[in-house]
């Protein structure tokens, strides 16, 4: 299917790609899980964020990839319409006819009519509230207190943002319609982890989410991710490292003699995979469905654990921007739940992770890492560019001579990374080993004064 819809939208693979990746996520919702040790279970949701020029074909390729799930959805809100929504709305009128009787009454103090009132506005909340459940699987936009009122009443409390255009939904988290200088990424890396929240509101009862869950899917310019890269708050939060990022570097492509047409039976069964996985996962309203993980593709995810965990340690390569590799496990794992999805489709938690799609799911995660790092490159240089003048400067104003000590206890340098400025500008810095007539001898960072 990726390689037919690249062909079809003449976009890069790794486009098409993304987009049924997010698809297959959107469609598990919260329903499937995998074991991920020490009690752990970890989801398939993922946040995804292609770059791609504008008039490229990201837009052919996403509805390419979401017109199953889409139309799984139109059916569903069909459904509650023909089904539910004329009784729902029948018991809302009932109920408010009946409070307004009621009022008098109680206001009269007459028989049971305080009792009777409260049963009537119960009544009227809980027909309100099912009213505003119909089925939801995909939103192109919404504020914080509308995305958080919509997971609130779908199964799983889970919900797919996706759009091929998302400036605009990427505007709303940065704050659009929050005072001063607010952001909402708060509620997106809750939504991403499942982490509860309880969202007070002051005309409406407050909505309590237990377990929520968000698919992100936003295709984006390359401007819009050159202001993303540049707010510290989404890089402490924590928001940015949860995104899986890359260039597609799609170009305008000549069209065809002939255009390209997707087999039919190809379609169906794509179709039928993504209708499958929303019945049995999306839909499920119990505890998520468990895929049981044996040791050996365990072991593969652990092993890449660890080597993730060793490189954003103190002198590791990746230390300076070590929010973003905090994740890159987490991803294979999450990629590894949607590549098991694919291959097993409505009995995935009746089949164990094998090491193969265990295997398949670092490989992944190795390929956006790598296209993540060469998006924060320019960026580690700026930084560290900036953290180079920082050191000369303390230098400067130090006879050009401080002790690694100094620069760790007092400038907040460490070791490690006094060590490799030092070895990136050699020409103007150097670190020498000096040897007092009495005490210890001590590490200390000299500038190189130029002839």
């Amino acid at each position: 299917m990726v390689r037919h819809i690249a062909k079809a939208a003449l976009v890069p693979a790794s486009l098409a790609a993304s987009a049924v990746i997010g698809i297959v996520s959107a469609a598990l919702g919260s329903g499937l899980e995998v074991e991920s040790g020490g009690g752990r279970r970890t989801r398939g949701n993922l946040f995804l964020l292609p770059i791609a020029q504008t008039g490229t074909g990201k837009d052919l390729a996403f509805n390419l990839a979401a017109s199953p799930l889409q139309q799984v959805e139109r059916e569903a809100r069909q459904r509650w319409s023909q089904a539910s929504a004329p009784a729902l709305k029948a018991r809302l009128q009932v109920a408010a006819r009946r409070i307004k009787s009621l009022e008098t009454q109680a206001s009269e103090s007459k028989g049971n009519a305080v009792h009777e009132l409260e049963d009537a506005i119960r009544e009227k909340d809980a027909a309100e509230k099912a009213l505003a459940s119909c089925p939801l699987f995909i939103t192109t936009d919404a504020t914080r207190e509308a995305l958080a009122a919509c997971l609130a009443t779908q199964p799983g409390e889970a919900l797919a943002l996706m759009t091929a255009e998302g400036r605009g939904a990427l505007s709303n988290i940065l704050g659009r319609y929050t005072k001063g200088d607010a952001t909402d990424e708060d509620a997106y890396c809750a939504c991403f982890s499942g982490t509860p929240i309880n969202q007070q509101r002051r005309t409406k009862a407050p909505i309590d989410l237990r377990r929520p869950c968000l698919t992100l899917l936003l295709m984006v310019q390359p401007d819009v991710w050159t202001r993303l890269s540049a707010m510290d708050v989404l890089r402490e939060s924590g928001l940015l490292p949860r995104f899986l990022t890359f260039d597609a570097h799609a170009e305008p492509e000549p069209l065809p003699l002939d255009p390209h047409c997707i087999p039919v039976n190809l379609l169906a069964s794509y179709a039928g995979l993504v209708r499958a996985l929303c019945d049995a996962y999306h839909a499920r309203e119990e505890e998520p469905l468990c895929i049981p993980c044996p040791l050996e593709p365990y072991g593969l995810l652990r092993d890449f654990d660890n080597e993730c965990r060793a490189r954003r340690r103190t002198g590791g390569d990746v230390n300076d921007i070590a929010g973003f590799a905090a994740r890159w496990a987490e991803q294979a794992w999450r990629l590894s739940v949607g590549l098991h999805a694919m291959a097993h489709g409505d009995t995935a938690h009746d089949h164990p992770l094998s090491a193969e799609i265990a295997q398949h799911g670092i490989t992944l995660a190795r390929w956006f890492i790598e296209q993540q790092l060469v998006l924060l490159n320019a960026d580690r240089r700026k930084r560290q560019g900036e953290r180079a003048e920082r050191l000369i400067e303390i230098l400067r104003k130090n006879d050009g001579k401080v002790t690694l000590r100094a620069l760790r206890d007092r400038h907040g340098f460490s070791n490690e990374e006094v060590i490799a400025l030092a070895k990136e500008h050699s020409r103007t810095m150097h670190i020498v080993t000096e040897h007092p007539e009495t005490g210890r001898p001590s590490e200390c960072l000299k500038l190189i004064q130029k002839r």
